[in-house]
């Protein structure tokens, strides 16, 4: 190679060399100092992409799974609200049952309507509760989105305590008016037999059906304006009122054989309905005597519904944001292993490039002195 002044290749070579390795240890520097291999979308630009895409999924899951914790947590005073209910509903029967007792008279029967008022007032306490201003209760099932994507749902079930709807109307069938029956034989009212004798009138037919047990809930009586025995279906239910029996008792009964349909579902939930009795032998709608001791079973029973379909809703949205959270940590770890950096791998590149760095200070220098023999061929 000549020996030149203008041209110095190889202090140029080793300036080039310089800055390359200054920059790569500038890049090592950086990303140990920042924990991430991604400083740049220069660095890996695909990358970056698919990082951005994990970690924006990671706090949706995230997020789905805060909404989830909050919505057990609506759960959880739900299901405490419903468990107080059902021990004031466990305290109305223990009371209705006391106010039915032969031995007491109207004064000790209204003591007991006192407490039972109480009781009532505390259920429609109950029935207003809110979790964080949200009603806990209502006619309208909620739906808990359950995924990051935001297309899968568990639904929170309507439990509509103390909600209004439309009062039932029952089907009901009319006698034509009579006093004392004049043939023997049956009649039979939802697929029971009452037996019906020459000495029967409207008021003995009436308390037949009444006493009935298996009657309980399907079918009662009552008189009219007219004292015309009335037979009505359950006021709970638009289940048809169905009717036959022998045809001399029919007929001496003033009763038609068939099948009634007119009546209308009660669509109040069982506490709305337990809320309009003004005494523990209240009488309902229609003239129809439903025992009150019937409604309280039957909001216990709605109770009981509830709580099952809140512990259900509980378990399920606990394993939802238990999926929740692994995804969570698994996108986490896929976002790591793209931006995160290996600091033992980069810790050997920091040293490769501080030595080359150092080096090619030193090679540069001497390059840079190269020149300095042509003065001595010169002299």
């Amino acid at each position: 190679m000549p020996v030149s002044i203008n041209t110095n290749y190889a202090a140029t070579a080793a300036s080039n060399n310089l800055a390359l390795s200054n920059s790569m240890l500038q890049r090592s520097l950086n990303r140990l100092s920042s924990g991430s291999r991604i400083v740049s979308p220069a660095d890996d630009a695909g990358g970056t992409a698919v990082a951005m895409r994990l970690s924006a999924n990671a706090k949706r899951s995230g997020s789905a799974a805060t909404n989830i914790n909050n919505a057990v947590s609506l759960l959880q005073n739900q299901d405490g609200a419903l468990k107080v209910g059902g021990k004031i509903l466990e305290r109305m029967a223990e009371l209705q049952s006391l106010w039915n007792d032969a031995t007491k008279n109207a004064e000790d029967k209204s003591l007991y309507d006192i407490e039972f008022n109480a009781l009532q007032g505390q259920l429609r306490s109950l029935s207003e509760e809110k979790f964080n201003g949200v009603n806990i209760f209502g006619s309208t099932a909620t739906h808990i989105i359950t995924s990051a994507a935001g297309d899968q749902t568990l639904t929170i079930s309507a439990k509509g305590v103390g909600a209004t709807g439309t009062e039932g109307t029952p089907s009901k069938v009319t006698s034509s008016a009579y006093t004392t029956a004049t043939a023997a034989g049956t009649v039979t009212i939802a697929g029971i037999t009452i037996p019906v004798t020459t000495a029967d009138t409207a008021t003995s037919m009436m308390e037949k059906i009444r006493d009935n047990a298996e009657l309980l809930g399907k079918a009662t009586a009552s008189l009219n304006s007219s004292g015309k025995l009335v037979i009505s279906n359950a006021i709970y239910g638009a289940n048809d009122l169905v009717i036959s029996g022998t045809a001399a008792a029919l007929t001496a009964l003033g009763i038609s054989a068939g099948t009634t349909s007119d009546g209308t579902a009660d669509t109040r939930d069982k506490i709305s309905v337990l809320m309009e009795a003004a005494s523990l032998g209240d009488t309902f709608v229609d003239g129809v005597d439903l025992d009150v001791n019937e409604v309280i079973n039957d909001a216990q029973n709605e109770f009981a519904s509830y709580r099952a379909h809140n512990g259900a809703e509980q378990n399920g949205l606990n394993f939802a944001a238990e999926l929740l959270v692994l995804n969570k940590a698994n996108l986490e770890a896929a976002t790591g292993r793209i931006v995160d950096v290996d600091v033992a791998d980069e810790s050997t590149q920091l040293a490769k490039w501080t030595t080359l760095t150092q080096a090619g200070t030193a090679m540069l220098a001497q390059a840079n002195q190269a020149n300095s023999l042509v003065l001595k061929l010169l002299g």
